[in-house]
């Protein structure tokens, strides 16, 4: 497994879930270590190369050697097509790719939903997709009501009460609904 050399990858200091993937890259051994920098404090000769709209959206990853820059999916494509040479093919096939850039796209949105953090007052909050944000709240609400409907079943029997997954997605939705 080859490190790469030469790379800043930009990261928001203020999401949790940047800092665990930029040290989880940094402590298997992808990318050097300090190869990780918030942009909040990285120095300008690299932030002038980056797209900063952009990097609201998705990762910068900057080769300090070309000044060339991948963002998103492509910059996760290059850390990990470089230590595994094999999955570079499988990462590019079409379907995967279009898949990968969806799912990228739908963690990126809501990144600071999914795992809420207090700002430093640099924001970097991801401009707000509509679509990802309504699928991210049904697929949260749906996941709730089946892991309460699980919970709630033997309680239900042990009390002698009917189980009713309607009755759990009712309430999940509800709760969505009543609280604006």
């Amino acid at each position: 497994m080859k490190t790469l050399q030469n790379y800043k990858l930009l990261i928001d200091a203020d999401c949790p879930m940047c800092r665990l993937y930029g040290s989880a890259f940094e402590n298997n051994g992808l990318i050097e270590k300090g190869t990780c920098s918030p942009y909040q404090t990285v120095d300008s000769s690299i932030s002038n190369l980056v797209d900063m709209n952009r990097a609201k959206n998705e990762i910068a990853f900057v080769n300090t050697a070309s000044n060339e820059v991948a963002y998103g999916l492509d910059a996760f494509k290059i850390i990990l097509s470089n230590s595994f040479p094999n999955v570079e093919t499988l990462l590019n096939l079409k379907p995967i790719d279009w898949f990968g850039k969806k799912l990228y796209r739908f963690i990126s949105t809501n990144r600071k939903v999914i795992i809420p953090a207090k700002s430093s007052g640099n924001d970097c909050t991801p401009i707000l997709n509509v679509k990802y944000r309504i699928v991210y709240i049904l697929l949260v609400a749906l996941f709730s009501s089946w892991v309460i409907y699980n919970y709630s079943t033997s309680i239900n029997q042990m009390m002698g009460w009917k189980s009713s997954i309607y009755r759990e997605l009712m309430m999940c939705f509800g709760q969505i609904i009543l609280n604006p």
